[in-house]
């Protein structure tokens, strides 16, 4: 009887240190190849990308400690340090640094923020501690006369809006423009897309507003204000179970039709993304793209917008730089944001030389900010 029990506890000690040390290796796959390599090409990778990135480590805090105890402290330690070697990559984190060396050329202080559902929180002690040029705002419809209005924004001489997207600027608004996909997602409402555009409008959802600023010394930039669909109601499907068989389902088997569905519509956003960099590239002025890209970063399509443009938390940020959702009573995020949907992207002819994301607000986006020195 003591060899029998000797035996299934060797047998249970080897299976599960081979377990532990298999979930590390899909752990460093799944942060180091599907995100960034399949990411939103996936049905199942998208829906682990808007998760809390916490959730795939708590499991380790078990397994670490399991690992040392049953095969000895040498691999308890390297599975240690491989999780910690992983978990900053895996949760986003930079370790940027402003810097102003050497600039020459003209500096942009430029704020964003998507003030949808803003739980009547100010966005002023933001403004006020980081001092921009420009503050592009999205989910902003019929909002233009209010700042117009408000003395608190004074300092903004130039106010626009268009559709959902609005401009506060310290410097002239020459031209604006409002960028419609040329298709919709699919299950996306007509009646969303008249929302966001504010117009009279049957087509797809705007997912862009350009607007042309002139800088002192007459520089003019593009600026493109970027709101794409929301990835809530899709999300919600899948948590609700509706969209599973299209999470499961492959090629070729029972349930390829609505494997077939769900690809379409995450291909149908990086297909409107694709446009709208067609379009920044064919742009005669030096452009900053900035705004709610409902983009999380570590993914396929954040790692072909980084492959295209510069983004600034990524060139000179530190930390997380989470900017959704500012108020949460997730318990696995520390009841605060748990994802980086903002972005402030600029082309070739800037640097990025600071780059700040607001501190926990109330507010289901929190604001971001870039410094940008435009090339000479």
């Amino acid at each position: 009887m003591k060899r029998t029990s000797e035996f299934l506890w060797e047998w249970l000690r080897r299976w599960l240190a081979r377990g532990c040390w298999a979930y590390i290796a899909c752990l460093v796959t799944l942060v180091g190849v599907i995100f960034p390599f399949i990411g939103e090409r996936n049905a199942l990778v998208a829906l682990f990308l808007y998760m809390p990135r916490i959730i795939f480590f708590l499991p380790l805090l078990g397994m670490i400690p399991m690992l040392w105890a049953m095969k000895g402290w040498r691999q308890g330690l390297t599975g240690g340090i491989i999780a910690i070697a992983i978990f900053p990559s895996a949760m986003g984190m930079r370790f940027g640094q402003a810097s102003d060396a050497g600039s020459t050329g003209a500096l942009l202080r430029l704020a964003s923020y998507n003030r949808g559902q803003h739980g009547n929180q100010s966005f002023q002690p933001f403004l006020k501690t980081v001092q921009p040029d420009v503050v592009l705002m999205q989910d902003a419809a019929r909002r233009g006369k209010g700042y117009r209005e408000a003395e608190a924004y004074a300092h903004f001489p130039h106010i626009e809006d268009l559709g959902e997207f609005l401009i506060l600027s310290r410097f002239p608004i020459l031209e604006r423009e409002l960028i419609v996909p040329t298709s919709a997602l699919p299950g996306a409402t007509r009646k969303r897309a008249r929302k966001r555009l504010a117009l009279s409008h049957t087509g797809p959802a705007p997912m862009a507003a350009r607007f042309v600023v002139q800088l002192p010394g007459g520089k003019r930039i593009s600026l493109y204000n970027v709101h794409t669909m929301t990835v809530r109601e899709r999300l919600r499907r899948y948590l609700r179970g509706r969209g599973l068989l299209g999470i499961l389902g492959v090629p070729g088997g029972p349930w390829s039709a609505a494997h077939r569905e769900e690809s379409a519509y995450w291909e149908a956003r990086w297909a409107q993304l694709e446009e709208l960099a067609a379009k920044v590239a064919a742009d005669p002025h030096p452009c900053v793209i900035a705004g709610d890209f409902n983009v999380p970063v570590g993914g396929w399509i954040y790692r072909q917008l980084c492959a295209t443009w510069k983004e600034a938390h990524r060139e000179v940020g530190t930390g997380c730089g989470y900017s959704f959702p500012g108020k949460t009573r997730n318990p696995l995020s520390l009841r605060g944001p748990w994802m980086r949907l903002d972005h402030v992207f600029v082309d070739a002819d800037w640097l990025p030389r600071a780059s700040v994301t607001e501190r926990k607000r109330k507010s289901q986006h929190l604001g971001v900010f870039a410094a940008l020195e435009l090339k000479p």
